[in-house]
């Protein structure tokens, strides 16, 4: 897909995302929450979608999945770490509050399934793009192969060909007209 499709999914994808967070992990939303939630809901999305692009960089295409997701998995742990760490950082600066360690843990690990769902979405869309270009790849060959096999039948039915058919026709008509039968059958076949 395009980078202006690209573009909107992450600006829909991080407003979907600041508004699942504020649904369900604030219970006050304040001025503070809600610049804290937008910055670490925006941080999950965009890092989490540029991981996601770097790893179908480095390894493209539908028959490599495999392969890129276990890149994607890799660096998605060291990369929820550091979003965590960021909207600790941002928690404590803001609010002058520290982060228990679990709650900490409950934030990265719904960072975690956050990511996952973006990871998802992601390789949703780009399985249906390969797979929509593999089609129209599919329909080229197959009108190409037609096409061809229709040049191969007009290249046969050539005016010459024709021409030395009706002769041999004509010859065979008055020598044996049983054979001559038989080959208008046998001609009739190669036009059809």
């Amino acid at each position: 897909y395009s980078a202006m499709k690209e573009k909107h999914l992450s600006i829909y994808g991080c407003i979907i995302t600041i508004l699942f967070q504020l649904t369900f992990f604030y219970r006050n939303i304040g001025i503070i929450d809600l610049f804290t939630c937008t910055a670490f809901s925006s941080a999950i999305w965009l890092s989490t979608s540029a991981m996601v692009l770097y790893a179908r960089k480095r390894v493209p295409g539908i028959n490599r999945r495999s392969k890129r997701l276990r890149i994607i998995v890799a660096l998605l742990i060291p990369l929820t770490m550091l979003c965590t760490l960021f909207n600790g950082a941002l928690e404590q600066l803001l609010s002058m509050s520290t982060i228990s360690w679990p709650a900490f843990v409950q934030i990265e690990g719904m960072t975690i399934i956050i990511s996952l769902v973006i990871v998802g979405i992601y390789e949703g869309l780009y399985y249906i793009k390969q797979w929509q270009q593999l089609h129209e790849q599919s329909e080229q060959m197959r009108k190409i192969n037609f096409e061809s096999q229709y040049k191969f039948l007009e290249d046969q039915i050539k005016p010459h060909f024709l021409f030395n058919s009706l002769n041999t026709l004509s010859s065979l008509i008055h020598a044996d007209p049983d054979k001559a039968e038989l080959f208008v059958e046998e001609m009739s076949s190669v036009y059809r």
